[in-house]
Protein backbone atom coordinates (compact mmCIF):
# COMPACT_ATOMS: atom_id res chain seq x y z
CA UNK A 1 0.00 0.00 0.00
CA UNK A 2 2.99 2.36 0.54
CA UNK A 3 1.80 3.64 3.86
CA UNK A 4 4.57 4.59 6.32
CA UNK A 5 4.48 2.22 9.52
CA UNK A 6 2.28 0.37 8.75
CA UNK A 7 2.33 -3.64 9.40
CA UNK A 8 2.65 -6.20 12.44
CA UNK A 9 5.50 -5.47 13.87
CA UNK A 10 7.10 -2.97 16.15
CA UNK A 11 6.88 0.40 15.93
CA UNK A 12 3.76 0.57 13.76
CA UNK A 13 0.91 2.43 14.30
CA UNK A 14 -2.00 -0.15 16.01
CA UNK A 15 -4.92 0.47 14.85
CA UNK A 16 -7.47 -1.66 14.28
CA UNK A 17 -11.48 -2.52 14.16
CA UNK A 18 -12.58 -6.02 15.41
CA UNK A 19 -15.85 -7.06 13.67
CA UNK A 20 -17.49 -10.83 14.29
CA UNK A 21 -17.39 -12.40 10.54
CA UNK A 22 -16.17 -15.29 9.52
CA UNK A 23 -14.00 -14.16 6.71
CA UNK A 24 -12.94 -10.53 5.81
CA UNK A 25 -15.26 -10.75 2.62
CA UNK A 26 -18.27 -11.02 5.06
CA UNK A 27 -16.83 -8.28 7.21
CA UNK A 28 -16.62 -5.89 4.31
CA UNK A 29 -19.98 -7.13 2.65
CA UNK A 30 -22.50 -7.42 5.89
CA UNK A 31 -20.98 -4.21 7.68
CA UNK A 32 -21.08 -6.04 11.15
CA UNK A 33 -21.19 -4.01 14.33
CA UNK A 34 -17.92 -3.36 15.81
CA UNK A 35 -16.67 -5.08 18.77
CA UNK A 36 -14.09 -2.97 19.57
CA UNK A 37 -11.75 -0.22 18.04
CA UNK A 38 -8.22 0.32 18.59
CA UNK A 39 -6.23 3.63 18.08
CA UNK A 40 -2.41 3.69 18.50
CA UNK A 41 -2.82 0.78 20.48
CA UNK A 42 -5.75 1.86 22.62
CA UNK A 43 -9.01 0.78 22.68
CA UNK A 44 -11.01 4.35 21.63
CA UNK A 45 -14.21 1.97 21.48
CA UNK A 46 -14.91 -0.67 23.41
CA UNK A 47 -18.05 -2.63 22.05
CA UNK A 48 -18.71 -0.08 19.56
CA UNK A 49 -18.74 2.72 21.77
CA UNK A 50 -17.29 5.97 21.11
CA UNK A 51 -15.28 7.04 24.29
CA UNK A 52 -14.26 10.71 23.58
CA UNK A 53 -15.87 13.04 24.47
CA UNK A 54 -19.04 14.48 23.33
CA UNK A 55 -18.80 11.98 20.45
CA UNK A 56 -22.49 10.49 19.82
Amino acid sequence: MGVQNHGLRVGCAADLVIVEAETAAVAVELHPARSSVIKRGRVVAPGGRCLLPGAA
